[in-house]
């Protein structure tokens, strides 16, 4: 029988990896919440998966330095979807990468040009597969095109299995991967012109452009939902439970971040404005966005991702009050501490409060800031060079003027 799924404990090529219900991803690697991922070359150094059910508003027009030579007009563009987290979308154009790409097919006609991953479901080298839709033997909704992947060291999936708790490893037909190909790819692009002409109905259009959310491209969780639950049972029961609207949420801001091209967002800013001091005085009070930081980052640019610098994901700097501790010069590594941060201990000499002042410990691992009641702080918040200069320009963080020190100390907390 066709359309079969079920759990299976060994890693090879052809195995579906479904992430775990939970909140697992909510802070980072949005991406991977509620995600298929379809295992197309596993060793004993090395395992990459692509997603099956990451769509975006991307088209080959779109991804032109990725892609080399197969640049169209845009009637003859390809829907993208996304593959993964290694050389992909966010790769284009930064630091010299380009995108790796995956282009999936049922069709058993065209085995010989094609490698096989499992029965029925085989990859094919993009330009073969445009060559055949120009010359009429196929058609473009019959491949599945991704940009980028995801990938495992040696040992490295195995590890995160046997841990338990964020992938259960499976086994699916054709069917159940991608049986509704076409009829996918049909919906996806319905989805983005319908979205697009409503848009350009809007007044505000013809000034801005069009602009597309997570909405118009889709989530995939839905797909998700119907494998997990086919697994069986017990999967099935996992998912009455299934209460995880915050972090389905942090998955749509996340697409409409990194899957939507600047041609669909409209002429939308981050509402920053440039920043052109060359230095900032110690005890400079410093507020972090109230928008910017709900995925950890405020871009995919390395250089604004806080946990670049200790692991961390920069959730903490969402509406956060910090206070310059030394001397800051243009483009150099600036050292704060965060003022409005939660209680986390006690100092035994005397029982005063202690509060949380970033990830990055720093001398004796206590700050003390003085006055007429002194506060406490285990840890600071460490940049790296460049990146406050950048976090004030696009308006992730800004610059307090006119507060006071103390009464912003003294403010309830949470």
């Amino acid at each position: 029988a066709e359309g079969w799924a079920h759990a299976t404990p060994i890693i090879e090529q052809g195995s579906l990896l479904l992430s775990a219900p939970g909140d697992h991803f909510a802070i980072n690697q949005q991406y991977f919440h509620k995600t298929l991922i379809f295992i197309v070359e596993h060793s004993d150094t090395f395992t990459r998966g692509v997603i099956l059910n990451r769509p975006t508003a991307f088209g080959t027009d779109d991804l032109s330095l990725g892609f080399g030579n197969t640049t169209s007009a845009d009637s003859d563009a390809w829907n993208v979807w996304c593959g993964g987290d290694c050389e992909g979308l966010n790769s284009r154009g930064s630091r010299g990468e380009s995108v790796v790409y995956f282009c999936l097919h049922t069709l058993d006609r065209l085995k010989d040009v094609s490698r096989q991953i499992i029965k029925g479901v085989f990859l094919i080298e993009l330009a073969e597969a445009q060559q055949l839709v120009a010359a009429g033997e196929a058609d473009k909704d019959d491949f599945l095109l991704l940009a980028g992947y995801c990938g495992w060291g040696s040992g490295q999936l195995q590890g995160e299995l046997d841990r338990g708790g964020t992938w259960t490893l499976a086994a699916a037909d054709k069917r159940s991967l991608l049986g509704r190909l076409r009829e996918a790819q049909a919906s996806l692009t319905q989805r983005l012109e319908a979205a697009a002409g409503s848009a350009l109905q809007d007044p505000a259009a013809a000034i801005d452009g069009p602009r597309l959310g997570a909405k118009d491209v889709g989530d995939g969780t839905s797909e998700w939902r119907n494998l997990y639950a086919a697994l069986g049972p017990a999967f099935a029961a996992e998912m009455q439970n299934d209460t995880e609207t915050h972090t389905d949420e942090m998955l749509r801001r996340w697409i409409d971040r990194c899957l939507i091209p600047a041609r669909l967002k409209g002429n939308e800013s981050q509402g920053g404005t440039e920043w052109d001091a060359s230095s900032l005085p110690a005890g400079t009070l410093v507020r972090g966005s109230p928008t910017a930081w709900l995925l950890g980052k405020p871009a995919e640019d390395a250089l604004l991702d806080p946990s670049t610098v200790n692991g961390v994901p920069g959730q903490y700097l969402h509406k956060a009050v910090m206070l310059l501790v030394r001397d800051y010069e243009l483009g150099s590594p600036a050292l704060l501490v965060l003022l409005n941060g939660p209680e986390v201990g006690r100092v035994p000499e005397d029982d005063g409060v202690v509060y949380f002042g970033g990830p990055t410990t720093a001398g004796s691992g206590v700050f003390e800031v003085r006055g007429p009641t002194p506060y406490r702080f285990q840890g600071m918040v460490l940049f790296a060079p460049g990146s406050l200069d950048s976090l004030l320009n696009i308006g992730a963080l800004e610059v307090a003027s006119g507060g006071d020190l103390q009464e912003g100390l003294a403010a309830p907390r949470g």
